[in-house]
């Protein structure tokens, strides 16, 4: 991951840029300025139901905003913030933390807590009930998230391979080229430089990414992969889970972690979305 911050920035005003109301929720803009040096913004969406609450939060990246529709036709205050590769307004904070060699998938990841540190404020929000999730790499950035954010309540990694759901040590080329050695030459801004070290030698790792569960325990997770899944080997993300159930066990919840498996390939359909928020649920 390299270096994150140590303390969260300051939010020194929240403001809202633009407001719809259609179909019982309410749609907005806001604008999030915080106390940096130089200041920073990021724009964030919420949908609220206009009507009961407080919600369950629902957050996801932009790439995924037709999944933060759902949310709301299911009760859900939803938020849609910007850390994907079509918007990835987490980069504005590099120049705040100089001292930080943070990378762009945990950088991301972070920015999810700076929205939930406005979300959290609301009175439509049930702080005690807050999910994520994001499909491939967004899937990566949302383990990340919770692993780092305890206000996080619930996750669903989905399909997020390599670095994610799936331990380096039993990932390859064969995976969707996602083994130490193509993932560091084909996205070097992911993670940092130094995991390069560690091609050929992922037994070397101190610690592979089943400590993202072990972390998130005893927190609800669950690991959604597909059985014809290019980007993820089953096997792996079942060596994730074995290993990280022993935490779940032991902190009395091993429910609380789970996987789906789901047909076809590294693709989503409506009915895979409906059913993580089946879970959430």
């Amino acid at each position: 991951w390299g270096r994150l911050p140590d303390e969260p920035p300051r939010l020194q005003k929240a403001e809202v840029l633009a407001e719809e109301h259609e179909r019982a929720v309410i749609r907005r803009s806001i604008a999030l300025t915080f106390a940096t040096e130089p200041v920073v913004q990021i724009t964030i969406e919420t949908m609220t139901p206009d009507s009961g609450g407080p919600f369950p939060l629902f957050l996801t990246q932009t790439t995924h905003r037709v999944w933060a529709v759902m949310a709301v036709s299911r009760g859900y205050m939803a938020c849609v913030y910007p850390a994907c590769d079509e918007d990835d307004q987490s980069a504005r904070f590099v120049e705040v933390y100089p001292e930080c060699d943070w990378t762009t998938i945990p950088r991301r990841a972070w920015l999810a807590g700076r929205a939930l540190d406005y979300l959290l404020t609301l009175d439509e929000v049930d702080g005690e009930r807050v999910a994520i999730t994001g499909h491939s790499r967004n899937g990566k950035q949302s383990l990340i998230a919770v692993a780092i954010d305890e206000r996080i309540t619930s996750v669903v990694s989905s399909s997020s391979g390599a670095a994610g759901a799936s331990p380096y040590r039993f990932t390859s080329e064969r995976e969707f080229l996602e083994s130490v050695e193509t993932t560091t030459l084909m996205c070097p801004d992911w993670f940092h430089p130094r995991l390069r070290f560690f091609t050929g030698r992922e037994d070397r790792l101190p610690m592979d990414t089943h400590g993202y569960l072990a972390l998130i325990a005893p927190r609800a997770c669950l690991l959604s992969t597909a059985l014809n899944d290019g980007c993820e080997s089953t096997f792996a993300v079942e060596r994730a889970y074995l290993a990280a159930q022993q935490v779940y066990a032991w902190l009395g919840r091993a429910d609380a972690l789970r996987i789906r498996w789901r047909p076809g390939g590294h693709e989503t359909r409506a009915e895979d979305i409906q059913n993580y928020f089946d879970w959430f649920d």
